[in-house]
């Protein structure tokens, strides 16, 4: 592997998981990540993941989506003109935070798609999850019996904390189980024992989005187990059985059950707030006769979120504009998905994905989320090469 290769393999990693290593590392010093160290941050994340996209051979493709991130740009911009903004210094905090973090994701994406091997990233990847979960582990013990919404040392929000458990248990799952090809035995185990703790440990945090998310992994992960034939259909509900025996000693004995946290998040359903706030921008979506209110017209024009992605997608762009954006995340995303037999870095980006999609669904704002832009940058730049093309005569999974 080219020194090229290994040193972008680790700042992958790195930024994966940056504002959980960013959290650890203050929390640890007592710290807080404020807005200062925040722009700071991601102003040093835009100019490495800069240098990387140019110290690569830049193809049609890449213009190609630096173009789209131009034009994109440039119409959430001047989209501020078009409307009355209520909370001015928040727009440009949000333009500024796609700019930083999300057009570098994009160029990361891109980059990523140009290493020769991904040896680095799949032996790094495990070892970041495993060390980071006693510290979440611990936080959310300690904090969210409190009160159900805690915040962790260094100022991470406990619904940021129920994400990155999740993330972090389907990336110890896929390596425990699924590509033991770059992971040594004693990195499998260790993962695998991590999975109880980090799934309680998401039930507890009182992000009920981070729930879903937990939920839809395990799904996704036994299928494809199942379907790739990497196990047989009898050891898959063997796994599930046993793992959900585990999760309910774990469960018990970290009295999940009476902690401020989970009954926070086995609330979802009964969520009043949640439902009355989706039909209020229902109201506002009919009050603009399905036009869209312009990039951004949810929280700068109304001063909420919508906490649904595809509500965002209307209350902004209206019902043409919402039909074109998810006609697009349906094509990038199926390119991931369908490169998934191909090769193994795909499933970690459906990951990375999945991660996107369903946080959207109850919290974050699309625009801002670094993962479609991610998915944007791989997808693109995936196409029509041949190392990454999809066999259509064989099905079976492969590791490469």
């Amino acid at each position: 592997m080219k020194f090229k290769d290994s040193l972008f393999s680790i700042f992958f990693c790195i930024y994966v998981y940056w504002p959980s290593l960013m959290f650890a590392v203050l929390g640890e010093n007592g710290m807080e990540l404020d807005g200062g160290l925040m722009r700071s941050t991601l102003t040093v994340i835009f100019a490495v993941s800069c240098l990387f996209f140019f110290l690569y051979k830049i193809s049609k493709r890449d213009i190609k989506i630096i173009s789209i991130l131009v034009l994109f740009g440039i119409l959430y911009y001047i989209t501020q003109y078009f409307y009355s903004i209520g909370n001015v210094q928040g727009y440009q905090g949000q333009f500024l935070r796609w700019g930083a973090d999300c057009v570098s994701a994009c160029l990361i994406g891109i980059s990523l798609m140009k290493l020769k091997s991904y040896k680095l990233v799949h032996r790094l990847m495990p070892i970041l999850s495993i060390a980071l979960t006693p510290l979440f582990v611990k936080s959310t013990m300690e904090n969210a019996a409190l009160s159900g919404q805690m915040h962790l040392e260094g100022g991470m929000n406990y619904q940021t904390v129920a994400y990155t458990l999740a993330v972090m248990f389907c990336v110890s799952l896929y390596y425990a189980i699924v590509n033991k090809e770059f992971s040594n035995k004693l990195i499998r185990i260790v993962s695998l024992l991590c999975l109880p703790f980090q799934a309680v440990a998401c039930c507890m945090s009182g992000g009920r989005g981070g729930v879903v998310l937990l939920v839809v992994y395990i799904v996704v992960m036994l299928y494809i187990m199942q379907y790739n034939k990497i196990v047989s259909k009898k050891k898959v509900m063997f796994i599930a059985l046993l793992g959900f025996c585990v999760f309910i000693i774990a469960a018990n004995h970290l009295d999940l059950w009476n902690s401020a946290g989970f009954i926070r998040s086995s609330g979802l359903v009964q969520d009043q707030d949640r439902f009355d706030l989706w039909k209020g921008i229902w109201a506002y979506v009919e009050k603009n006769n399905y036009i869209g209110y312009g990039l951004g017209g949810d929280y700068f024009t109304f001063g909420f979120y919508t906490h649904n992605i595809f509500l965002d997608f209307i209350l902004e762009t209206g019902i043409v504009g919402s039909i074109f954006l998810i006609s697009i995340f349906y094509n990038v995303y199926k390119t991931i998905f369908k490169k998934c037999t191909v090769n193994n870095i795909f499933i970690l980006l459906a990951i990375i994905g999945i991660y996107g999609v369903v946080m959207n669904l109850f919290s974050g704002y699309w625009i801002t989320t670094y993962a479609h832009w991610m998915i944007l940058g791989a997808s693109v730049t995936s196409k029509k090469m041949a190392r990454f093309e999809v066999n259509t005569s064989s099905n079976n999974y492969k590791l490469t």
